[in-house]
């Protein structure tokens, strides 16, 4: 039977295998990829390959890959260079094997969700050019309603626990800052004016706008019950307008590569198990373009505005921001009254609380 489902000991085999640079006389031994025969872990190769050509040719040419694999590794691939320069082009040859052989019926299932639109790392083209140049085009830009490829949530929100983080953190929090000491670095959130810390005795009412949906155990084969028990607990902050729900994670679960992993990548994870847990009933226009920006040396991300409902409360407005710096994931739920509190200038002005030295 084949696998929609990817653990996270699977996972963490193949990029320690693939993504890795390992050696062997000095060179990795790439060929090993044939080996492999599960669509889905090819499909998680070409997510995370990063570039990686000598890569991303083994999994174009082996016999398991799937429409939805190739179609990412082309989509993410240089077309605009492909459509200008032709062969002299840095992804020419990749490009031109997927085309050729999705020509010759190669690639013959799909079996996973793959939407160009939906993918923030999809490179820029022309897209009129591209239709016009490239006889399959068509054929690549249709959407078929596939599996979501989905590694295990369990494992995944498990290991997000700071118990897993491989280094020492030392996190002080009082009324005016939250800091979290590391080996290499020091981060202070300063409490926004107007907020203070919310008693750990009544964070679990404001857990409470948590709302596991039906579909959960028919997505991923869990109940809630289940989540909520590997579910970290966060330092809320209040004030009259607004919630800042402020989580610190190990980012190794969301980190599959020994380099900084996009943070818009992480954040399109995390969406697609936000729509599980809370009840999301509308979003903004254009709502999977997610900002992404460097500062002080770390990568931010900052979500489109999304409208929730809950049993326990009334409607309500949130925007998430990521701050991600050497394996560890800031992540802050801003859940307000009025979508105004929620502006890009009010953003940027929390990010602006963090100091790193």
């Amino acid at each position: 039977m084949m696998q929609s489902k990817l653990s996270a000991a699977k996972a963490d085999y193949l990029k320690q295998r693939f993504l890795v640079t390992t050696f062997n006389n000095g060179e990795r031994n790439i060929n090993a990829i044939q080996s492999l025969d599960e669509p889905i872990e090819l499909y998680f190769l070409a997510k995370y390959a990063e570039n990686d050509n000598n890569l991303l040719l083994h999994i174009a040419t082996h016999p398991d890959c799937e429409i939805a694999t190739a179609k990412m590794m082309f989509f993410r691939a240089d077309i605009e260079g492909f459509l200008k320069y032709g062969e002299s082009s840095k992804d020419f040859f990749l490009i031109s094997t997927i085309m050729f052989n999705f020509q010759d019926g190669l690639y013959k299932k799909q079996y996973f969700h793959y939407d160009y639109r939906e993918d923030p790392e999809a490179a820029s083209f022309d897209f009129s050019e591209a239709q016009g140049k490239i006889k399959i085009f068509s054929s690549l830009i249709k959407i078929p309603a596939r599996t979501r490829v989905e590694y295990s949530i369990l494992d995944h929100f498990h290991h997000r626990h700071l118990k897993f983080y491989p280094r020492s953190l030392d996190c002080k929090k009082s009324k005016t800052k939250l800091t979290f000491n590391t080996e290499y670095f020091k981060i202070n959130f300063a409490v926004p004016s107007g907020f203070s810390k919310v008693d750990e005795k009544n964070v679990d009412c404001i857990i409470s706008l948590w709302n596991f949906t039906d579909t959960l155990n028919d997505k991923f084969h869990i109940t809630g019950k289940s989540l909520e028990k590997v579910l970290t607990r966060p330092t809320v902050l209040k004030s009259d307008k607004s919630l800042l729900i402020f989580y610190i994670f190990n980012a190794k679960p969301f980190t599959l590569n020994n380099t900084l992993k996009n943070v818009a990548v992480m954040m399109q994870d995390e969406l697609s198990y936000l729509e599980e847990i809370v009840n999301i009933a509308d979003v903004e226009t254009a709502c999977h373009k997610i900002r992404r920006f460097k500062q002080q040396d770390s990568w931010f991300a900052i979500s489109a505005e999304m409208l929730i409902t809950s049993e326990n409360t009334d409607e309500k407005y949130l925007r998430i921001i990521f701050m991600e710096r050497e394996d560890l994931l800031f992540s802050l739920y801003i859940i307000a009254d009025n979508p105004a509190d929620l502006s890009e200038d009010k953003m940027m002005e929390i990010i602006g609380h963090f100091s790193i030295t």
